[in-house]
């Protein structure tokens, strides 16, 4: 809500001047060293890498292709094949500019909306500087934005129907580049799949995990409402529950384990996000908020994805899983979807009960 208003008066702003978009860009040259800075969400990742590979089938082996991401991503990215070399944000921290003329790119793509690597390409002098336009969050064309990119490609405004592993593909088209295939994958290693499989061999089935966390607050869902939850299911099910995290959310499935009861085989802390993504192939149905862990099963080709949806467009956010099926779950509002993504009522969660989402969970079959 507080953000539609700035957006509102920055495009007035900008309206008052009367200041014209550019009619079109170059034409986009092929590179010979790119360098793609990754978003900072972990789940935007799983949907980006169809494009990553399409890009590299564009570009050809003798083409450098580079990734800049933040250290948490460096696990997911680092076994791709197509990429060259990886270099962290938080090693390159404040020399971006540096970093850019030393490697002499010619060419950047930044996902989603990375300010900083925006200016940076820009002092830097490099030659093509690719990114979304700002129809997501309800910009119109901001003059200092055209500035910074070269090459703007179409973003989609936040109530649209398209996925958004499709618009991360539709990117390459609007740089006359091809689409090959759309197909979603991970580069899981060998000791991957072998640590997966001694850990859910030691957890009887049926096996469901829960998620409760999120990147951002206003996706979370009332933990009370989760152990309601919880219960149903092993009572539903007598199932093994699991959860898988970060060691800093450990201490909250500890919690619901503590107040509902129930034990929850606690893995939070204990694998890497290629070995999460292993694990989840034994899972017979998993429980998610909008997050990654959602695209970490459909990655794993999880028979069972519910997803809880707050503030989110639930269409954009659906997981790229033709091998699963996949249950969504939300709340139609008038304010969702919700570009702020917090606000005073919360009402797309706070009055969404467990009741809806074992409804769903009931025609199920596991």
């Amino acid at each position: 809500m507080y953000a539609d208003k700035i957006i509102e008066l920055i495009n007035k702003t900008v309206d008052t001047f009367r200041y014209k978009p550019r009619e079109s860009d170059a034409p986009f040259k092929k590179p010979e060293k790119t360098l793609i800075a990754l978003p900072g969400y972990i789940g935007d990742i799983i949907l980006l890498i169809p494009t990553l590979r399409n890009l590299r089938y564009n570009l050809g082996d003798n083409s450098q292709i580079d990734i800049v991401c933040n250290k948490n991503i460096y696990n997911l990215v680092e076994t791709l094949p197509y990429i060259d070399n990886f270099y962290l944000n938080e090693n390159i921290g404040k020399n971006k500019v540096s970093f850019l003329r030393q490697n002499n790119y010619d060419t950047v793509f930044l996902f989603n909306f990375p300010v900083l690597w925006s200016f940076a390409s820009y002092r830097a002098g490099v030659e093509q500087r690719v990114s979304f336009n700002l129809e997501r969050i309800g910009l119109n064309y901001p003059p200092i934005w055209q500035k910074l990119i070269t090459h703007l490609v179409k973003s989609t405004p936040i109530t649209d129907k398209k996925p958004q592993w499709q618009v991360y593909l539709d990117t390459l088209k609007d740089l006359n580049l091809n689409i090959f295939d759309e197909y979603l994958e991970t580069h899981l290693t060998n000791d991957d799949l072998y640590k997966a499989k001694n850990v859910m061999q030691e957890i009887e089935r049926p096996r469901i995990a829960i998620h409760i966390t999120a990147g951002s607050p206003g996706k979370q869902w009332h933990l009370n409402n989760w152990i309601i939850l919880i219960k149903y299911l092993k009572d539903k099910y007598n199932c093994s529950l699991i959860a898988t995290g970060t060691e800093n959310e450990k201490i909250l499935y500890d919690y619901l384990a503590t107040q509902s009861g129930i034990r929850i085989h606690n893995l939070c802390g204990k694998t890497t996000i290629r070995e999460t993504i292993a694990l989840y192939r034994y899972l017979d149905l998993i429980v998610t908020l909008d997050t990654a862990s959602a695209h970490f099963a459909a990655a794993a080709n999880t028979k069972n994805i519910v997803i809880i949806y707050g503030p989110t467009n639930e269409a954009q956010w659906l997981p790229h899983a033709p091998n699963s099926n996949i249950y969504q779950i939300y709340r139609n509002l008038p304010c969702r979807p919700c570009l702020t993504r917090f606000c005073h009522h919360r009402e797309c969660l706070n009055k969404l009960y467990p009741d809806k989402i074992i409804n769903v969970i009931e025609q199920i079959s596991i």
